[in-house]
C-alpha cells in the first residue's frame, strides 16, 4: 500500500512539475511576444512619423518658395522680395534648392535604409528570442 502511494505521489509530482514548467514557458512566450509586438508597432509608427515629417517639411519649403515667388499682398515682403530678386540672390537660392533637394532626398533615403537595417537586425533578435522562449 505504501509503495502504491509512493508511485501515485511520484506520478502526481511528475505531472505537476510538467504542467508548471509548460505554464512558465507559455507565460514567458506570451510576454516576449507582447514586448516584441510592441517594439515592432513602435518602430513602424516612428518610421511613419519620420516620413510624414520629411514630406511635410519639404511641402512647406516648396509652399514658401511659391508663395514668395508669386508675390504677396504685404508690402514689406514684396519690397524685400523685389530687392533680393533684383540682386539675383532669390533666383540663386531657388536654383540651389532645386539642386540640393535631390541630395536631401538621397541623404534621407540613406538614413531610412540604415534604420531598416537596424530593424532587420532587431527582427532577427526578436525571432531568436521567440525561439529561445518557445523551448
Amino acid at each position: 500500500m505504501l509503495q502504491l502511494f509512493s508511485i501515485v505521489l511520484f506520478i502526481v509530482e511528475f505531472v505537476w512539475s510538467f504542467i508548471v514548467k509548460r505554464a512558465k514557458q507559455i507565460a514567458q512566450f506570451v510576454v516576449i511576444v507582447g514586448i516584441n509586438f510592441t517594439l515592432v508597432v513602435a518602430f513602424f509608427a516612428f518610421m511613419y512619423s519620420l516620413l510624414s515629417l520629411f514630406f511635410w517639411i519639404y511641402e512647406q519649403i516648396n509652399y514658401l518658395l511659391n508663395y514668395i515667388s508669386a508675390g504677396s499682398s504685404d508690402n514689406f515682403i514684396s519690397f524685400a522680395y523685389l530687392v533680393i530678386k533684383s540682386i539675383g540672390l532669390w533666383d540663386g537660392f531657388v536654383d540651389a534648392f532645386k539642386l540640393i533637394s535631390g541630395d536631401l532626398v538621397s541623404i534621407f533615403t540613406t538614413y531610412l535604409l540604415r534604420m531598416l537595417l537596424n530593424a532587420l537586425m532587431q527582427f532577427r533578435l526578436t525571432v531568436l528570442s521567440l525561439i529561445v522562449a518557445s523551448k
